[in-house]
């Protein structure tokens, strides 16, 4: 559902901006988008575990972080009043209202995180799919109307405050109908726990982003709409492993305490669930990349199918790396997860340093999924070192021969067309089953957990 809505949105947006202003609406919120992590501080995924394990509590969970995200609205909402009385720009008045539409979509996550701790998902579904299509009835009306780029950004805050609204009301009214309660202690205690989570997250915002800046930099708007394009696909490739990790998020927090051998088994599942769907994504977007960039951008956009194929092998690695996150911050480790990411983050701004000015967009392709790589072996690392241990090369050769066979006969057969795509995924899922990579019960698992999520 949400990738569904994601991308008809996207649509919209890049068909009716063009390749010049796409890259300036990106621009726009890249910088606005950094204010996210200030807001949320880490706090979403504590809360999950701490209630998960305390459902007793859930109203002095949910009141300590709603006021501490009180705090963080306060300030920066003030200094969003500022910056609009001391500036007289177009581009940071937008930027204003993307901080504004962000602090709404924090208190959707913090209501929306209450229904994962009950382990109650369909009115998460709920809430996003109505926020969603909220959000794209709204934006066919600015295409009609012809708002132009202020119609959009002012779309994104309805939709968010809606869906925070929605949000509220259904935590309060099914799961936590009593008193909400403020302790100086929890505060305290949340904010120990999160504040790592909290700057890995905004190292995250940034290294997504960071590519944008420097384009901006040495290049211009043009490539950064047609780096958009491309990268618009990590981001929204993000729901699928985000959705299936949140949703096993509260067993790990429970079975990291209470039975190590189950943590070890959904945690080894998982992976391979992940990468044989990542490399199921990795299939289709390398047979299809042109014809995907068509249908969703049209022609203006074509050149971004070069940064679509790079870029997907970055999206595997997201996969693998969302799961990584979650296991650390299960078993309190989750100031590995800011480690990883800082390093990285000066691994990407380095290689962008090195390739943009003379590999422009193609060359921040290439930096990002050099820093995905890291962050990937980093990761993983600690897992390793300080949760649990798994043969990693027993986990991953069977998935990664078949899939290579498809995709060598791809770069033989060398075109993009929809004839291809159903032969070699027919070839890959064979080779899964002959490899014995996957069997049946593999897949009724993987079901269950994919409707979970």
């Amino acid at each position: 559902i949400d990738i569904s809505f994601a991308l008809l949105a996207l649509a919209i947006v890049a068909r009716y901006l063009g390749t010049r202003d796409f890259g300036r609406y990106a621009f726009i919120v890249a910088v606005g988008s950094l204010i996210t992590p200030l807001v949320d501080m880490g706090l979403r995924r504590i809360v999950i575990r701490e209630m998960a394990k305390d459902l007793d509590n859930a109203a002095k969970y949910l009141g300590s972080a709603l006021f501490l995200r009180g705090v963080a609205t306060v300030f920066l909402v003030l200094a969003s009043i500022i910056l609009i009385l001391l500036s007289g720009s177009e581009t940071i008045n937008l930027i204003v209202l993307v901080v504004l539409s962000t602090i709404a979509s924090a208190y959707e996550m913090v209501f929306t995180g209450v229904l994962n701790a009950f382990e109650r998902m369909e009115y998460e579904i709920m809430i996003t799919a109505s926020r969603k299509l909220l959000h794209l009835v709204l934006l066919l009306l600015v295409v009609f109307m012809d708002l132009k780029l202020v119609g959009i950004i002012m779309v994104m805050l309805v939709s968010n405050v809606i869906g925070a609204s929605f949000g509220y009301l259904i935590s309060r009214k099914k799961f936590i109908v009593s008193k909400l309660k403020v302790s100086w202690n929890r505060c305290i205690a949340l904010l120990k726990e999160a504040y790592p989570l909290g700057i890995y997250a905004f190292i995250l915002v940034l290294f997504y982003r960071i590519d944008i800046f420097f384009l901006k930099y040495y290049r211009d708007i043009y490539e950064i709409g047609l780096y958009q394009a491309g990268s618009q696909f990590i981001l929204m490739g993000n729901i699928i492993p985000m959705a299936l990790v949140s949703s096993l998020f509260p067993l790990l927090s429970r079975f990291a305490d209470m039975d190590k051998d189950r943590f070890t088994s959904v945690y080894k599942k998982t992976f391979l669930y992940l990468m044989i769907l990542g490399l199921t994504i990795v299939l289709i977007i390398l047979c299809l990349a042109e014809n995907i960039v068509l249908l969703v951008y049209g022609r203006d956009f074509l050149d971004a199918s070069s940064a679509m194929r790079i870029l997907v092998w970055a999206l595997l690695m997201v996969f693998f790396n969302i799961l990584l996150s979650t296991i650390l911050t299960a078993v309190n480790r989750q100031v590995f997860n800011a480690v990883a990411a800082a390093a990285c983050l000066s691994i990407n701004i380095l290689m962008d340093i090195i390739l943009i000015p003379t590999y422009g967009y193609i060359g921040a392709c290439y930096a990002t999924l050099i820093s995905f790589l890291v962050l990937f072996f980093m990761t993983f690392y600690f897992v390793e070192r300080f949760v649990v241990s798994i043969n990693l090369m027993n986990l991953v050769w069977k998935p990664f021969i078949s899939v290579m066979v498809p995709i060598f006969l791809f770069t033989i057969v060398k075109g993009s067309t929809v004839l291809f795509v159903i032969p070699f995924l027919t070839i890959y899922f064979v080779l899964l089953f002959w490899f014995k990579a996957i069997s049946t019960d593999d897949v009724l698992h993987f079901k269950r957990i994919f409707m979970r999520g």
